[in-house]
């Protein structure tokens, strides 16, 4: 008998939500369009072009320059990304990259100006804060459902998950925002006022943690899974409980283990795969240990600036052993640092381990809330990790998540005055 009332009394705790953003307010629009970026972002690499450039339009037109040029001042991780840009552009002219691969860096690295871009956007502000975290949180709850009926029912329109693949985009991207979701769904069920909405966030939580392990082929999102779970540990508890918990994620990782055959066999292929590495270059596993042992020669060459914007598509041939191997090693060297290196030299490592860096420390001065924190550390944790695999700002997915949703995380942490913000917009 209790069922219903519940169920729409969990309902109507997120439609007020729903209504807080929609009053009306001299920003309402550019709230609005924060929304519907971080909620379309997630599902299409094409559909969020258009809030993005609603919202940039907004930003621009609302802007206050003084406020912004001391939150630039104020917060010096942001002068990185921007540094970063900056010699981006300045080794543009004289690399001896095709033009093409030099426009392509000069676009894809761009989303380093988003993100500072968003900070300042975000930065004193609690609803477009609150609006970009429910977009994302919406966003992810859809592609987890979805995820689940294909695992489920097969069928036309969705398709099936037999194979481990995903609908939204590539798996390495759809896995890592499930990974960093599932401690956003973890805070909510905590945080949840009713019976039937700590319900359904155990529920959803539970889903988006089995949609990695057991019904997905990548690999990245099962590590950065456990990176995730692994610096919650960290950032939220000490001594005994640090202990037992740690003892607790340990016996869940082997149960995963144990029981998902799709989790299992990944990994023994991973090792499969480095074993025979010497011989067989074009695996997965194989195929990174190559970059990682090709791009540092690149990089010694031209240590300190690198060899040009864009350069590592072409140069990087001169140290593949076979010429005819070329198109599969070029595309970049599954390392963000490497990369930085090869073409921007140590300069542009340096200044991205520097910005990195200082994800850790603005998590760590912060005087936000707790989840707030902790979804900092968690987000940077998986950024370091992820870009010594991959290169996450590169990828084009990938970078859209980590800037923008670096963005809103810096935001959220920057004033002591804030610490409100994740309560009032995660609250179940």
């Amino acid at each position: 008998m209790t069922v219903f009332p519940g169920f729409t009394s969990f309902l109507h705790s997120r439609l007020d939500v729903v209504k807080t953003q929609l009053a009306p307010a001299p920003d309402r629009g550019l709230v609005l369009a924060l929304g519907a970026l971080f909620f379309l972002f997630p599902i299409s690499k094409s559909l969020y072009v258009l809030p993005l450039a609603v919202a940039i339009i907004l930003s621009f037109r609302q802007a206050n320059a003084s406020a912004w040029l001391i939150h630039i001042r104020s917060i010096p991780l942001l002068w990185f990304p921007l540094a970063i840009y900056f010699l981006v552009i300045l080794q543009a002219p004289l690399s001896p990259a095709d033009a093409n691969d030099v426009l392509e860096h000069l676009r894809k690295y761009a989303r380093l100006l988003f993100l500072v871009l968003f900070v300042l956007v975000f930065v004193g502000h609690d609803r477009r804060q609150q609006a970009a975290l429910i977009g994302f949180t919406a966003a992810m709850v859809i592609i987890v459902g979805a995820t689940w009926i294909r695992i489920v029912w097969s069928n036309p329109l969705l398709g099936s998950q037999a194979d481990g693949s995903a609908l939204f985009g590539d798996h390495i991207t759809q896995n890592i925002m499930v990974a960093f979701f599932t401690l956003i769904a973890f805070q909510n069920a905590l945080k949840s006022k009713t019976h039937w909405g700590r319900l359904a966030w155990w529920s959803i939580l539970a889903l988006s943690v089995l949609s990695i392990t057991h019904y997905s082929i990548g690999r990245t999102g099962q590590v950065l899974l456990l990176v995730v779970w692994l610096s919650y540990l960290l950032c939220s508890m000490r001594g005994w409980k640090l202990l037992t918990a740690s003892l607790l994620l340990a016996l869940l990782v082997w149960a995963s283990y144990s029981s998902s055959l799709h989790l299992r066999s990944r990994f023994d292929q991973a090792i499969a795969e480095a074993r025979l590495a010497e011989t067989d270059r074009l695996t997965s596993i194989g195929h990174r240990l190559y970059n990682y042992q090709t791009t540092p020669r690149l990089i010694a060459d031209k240590p300190i600036f690198g060899h040009g914007t864009g350069a590592y598509h072409s140069q990087i041939c001169h140290y593949i052993d076979q010429a005819e191997q070329c198109p599969i090693f070029q595309r970049h060297p599954h390392n963000q640092f490497l990369f930085l290196a090869a073409d921007h030299g140590l300069v542009g490592s340096a200044l991205y381990l520097a910005y990195v860096a200082g994800l850790f420390v603005h998590a760590g001065r912060s005087n936000s809330s707790k989840s707030s924190r902790v979804m900092l550390a968690a987000f940077t944790a998986m950024l370091l990790v992820n870009s010594l695999i991959n290169s996450p700002l590169f990828s084009s997915r990938e970078s859209q998540f980590f800037a923008l949703m670096a963005a809103l995380l810096i935001a959220m942490n920057h004033s002591p005055s804030r610490a409100h913000i994740t309560k009032q917009a995660t609250h179940g």
